[in-house]
């Protein structure tokens, strides 16, 4: 129905802004969890890693300790317990595991003595097939305190948890800009954004076409033929003209009047005018309906015709000579 442009216009752009700035803030969000989700899910991965390895060795109720980054790209996986190994079983059992965490190579693999630096056994993953890179005999290694050195690649980290927080990182910067081009855009457009914030805008800089065409509109509608008693509504432009002078009307105004100016000589129920103009936002309180009609009242005071007569206990009644085609579903003839 006609009534419904003038506000459902502010709502959209209020919707329109309210998502913009979701988006923005969610690619914000996402892009803080790229940078942060490296160590963290690295970190998990590899305890699970230890847990795996203790259980190969049989031993289910020694802790795994706390995963420590020495470096960027060198994490130390340490255990509470000692344990005898078997190189070639190890490697297995780190591999395997860790591709069942989401770990994937290339990544080099050392093992050490704790309180030592010098590595007794290591491998690399992620190659055609892994690699020993210590020699080492196929013999049991004596039960001892062993730490576990993982060290990556300089390109990043490994896991599919991070490559999926890269993936989405990268996405959420692709977004932010959209998101601000449309913020922008809704500024340059200078539409009535109202009931996001509380407040209205209807500012924006225009081109001087837009310009030129927004004045010929102007003009346009201060020299059309009245059509609210001695008053020219134009509930496009949001503006009210009378003898040549405009008035400018907010977004809701304009739509409360073209409500009213829809059912002329008809009273309007209170619930009507609210949900006709405010519907489900909310963001309105009991006297909110009453200060709208009385800023009515005061830009239509210039013609002692067209008045809007407040009927007790009920609504609102607009008393205007012209009468359009149509009423208001929900008027009360009097």
């Amino acid at each position: 129905m006609c009534y419904l442009q003038p506000f459902a216009l502010s709502r959209f752009s209020a919707r329109a802004a309210f998502i913009a700035s979701l988006i923005a803030l969610s690619a914000h969000s996402f892009a803080l969890y790229a940078q942060a989700a490296g160590p963290v899910q690295t970190s998990i991965a590899l305890r699970m890693v230890g847990h795996e390895l203790l259980l190969s060795t049989g031993d289910s109720t020694s802790r795994v300790m706390p995963v420590v980054q020495e470096e960027p790209q060198r994490y130390r996986l340490s255990f509470a317990a000692p344990f005898a190994f078997e190189p070639g079983r190890l490697a297995a059992v780190v591999e395997a595991s860790a591709q069942k965490a989401g770990l994937t190579g290339p990544y080099l693999v050392e093992v050490a003595v704790c309180g030592e630096q010098e590595a007794v056994y290591g491998f690399k993953v992620g190659q055609s097939e892994a690699s020993d890179i210590i020699p080492c005999q196929d013999r049991l290694l004596p039960e001892d305190c062993y730490a576990l050195l993982f060290t990556f690649p300089e390109t990043g980290y490994s896991t599919a948890a991070v490559k999926g927080a890269s993936t989405a990182g990268n996405f959420a910067k692709a977004l932010l800009p959209l998101a601000l081009a449309l913020m922008g855009w809704l500024y340059w457009r200078g539409r009535p954004i109202k009931g996001l914030f509380g407040f209205r805008t209807s500012g924006g800089v225009r081109s001087k076409s837009e310009t030129s065409a927004r004045s010929s509109l102007t003009a346009g509608t201060a020299a059309a033929e009245p059509n609210l008693g001695n008053f020219h509504f134009d509930p496009e432009q949001l503006l009210l003209a009378f003898n040549g002078q405009r008035t400018e009307l907010t977004g809701k105004e304009a739509a409360l009047l073209q409500v009213l100016h829809a059912s002329p000589n008809q009273t309007l129920e209170r619930d009507v005018l609210l949900q006709a103009v405010w519907g489900d936002e909310g963001g309105y309180v009991g006297r909110t309906l009453d200060v709208f009609i009385s800023r009515l009242r005061k830009k239509l005071s210039a013609d002692p015709e067209v008045k809007i007569v407040n009927i007790r206990g009920v609504g609102y009644r607009l008393q205007a000579p012209a009468v359009p085609p149509t009423g208001f579903p929900g008027s009360a003839p009097d």
